[in-house]
């Protein structure tokens, strides 16, 4: 028997290999790092540990690998506590894989990743009824014809909220973030889409297009989020202001994601 769960997290899972640097290497040098991290990653993944963290009871659902790196991101999530019962290991599939170096002195990542092969979820691959039984659905746009498939069908489930974690423009993105209840977006995306620099017009043209509530982040200077009730089903939620971060802390769209589905599920 499937055990509900309050959050399901559906999207690109990869393994994370995190190098840490006290400023940039030069080039055609050698540099020893004080360690190397490796840990289950990508956007969704990322969000879903998370919330699992926080006492969220939450889901996973990709596609990795049969090899060694996509048996050990399938280990590492379970063991962070997410439900990893519809997280796929695929014998034709070669894991995608992240290098991320990551500078202490300025707080900057800069991201080195392989897509992996034959990892795109078949709608074949979905449990309806366990993904209705979700408060939240949270996507990141990168198994999108899965993504596409549950956004348009949650628009039926009264009691389910789809969150877009919109980091990039891709195919689908646009149709996506139009089925979808809250979008928060990259500056780089929201400019993408609209055509505008300014954060407050992408917010007003992207809410046109159907979104309920939307957010922009700004990396270090922080984001903007607006907030419409269309109906009970949609909650409360405070308009936010622009708010400064200092280098260290980047206001990432998984980031405030994350608080979003936390203050939706504890206040009601």
């Amino acid at each position: 028997m499937t055990i509900p769960v309050e959050v399901v997290a559906v999207g690109h899972v990869t393994c994370d290999i995190t190098c840490p640097l006290e400023g940039w290497p030069e080039r055609d040098t050698k540099t020893i790092l004080p360690a190397i991290e490796l840990c289950g990653g990508g956007p969704a993944a990322n969000a879903a540990a998370t919330l699992s963290r926080l006492g969220i009871n939450t889901g996973l659902v990709g596609r990795l690998g049969d090899d060694l790196l996509g048996h050990y991101s399938f280990q590492d999530h379970e063991q962070a506590g997410l439900d990893v019962s519809h997280l796929v290991i695929d014998q034709r599939a070669l894991s995608p894989v992240s290098v991320i170096l990551s500078d202490l002195g300025e707080g900057t990542r800069t991201i080195l990743l392989t897509k992996g092969k034959h990892t795109t979820l078949d709608v074949e691959d979905l449990d309806w009824e366990w993904l209705k039984g979700a408060r939240v659905i949270h996507l990141d746009g990168h198994q999108m014809r899965a993504s596409l498939a549950i956004a348009a069908k949650a628009q039926q489930w009264p009691n389910t909220i789809t969150t877009l974690d919109a980091g990039s423009m891709r195919e689908g993105m646009v149709e996506l973030a139009e089925l979808c209840d809250i979008v928060i977006c990259s500056h780089r995306f929201a400019r993408e889409f609209t055509g505008s620099n300014d954060p407050w017009e992408c917010i007003s043209q992207i809410k046109q297009h159907g979104a309920k509530q939307v957010g922009v982040t700004l990396g270090s200077s922080g984001c903007c989020f607006f907030r419409r009730v269309i109906s009970m089903k949609y909650l409360h939620l405070t308009l936010l202001c622009v708010i400064r971060l200092g280098r260290e802390m980047h206001f990432t769209e998984d980031s405030f994601l994350r608080g979003i589905s936390v203050f939706l599920l504890r206040s009601v």
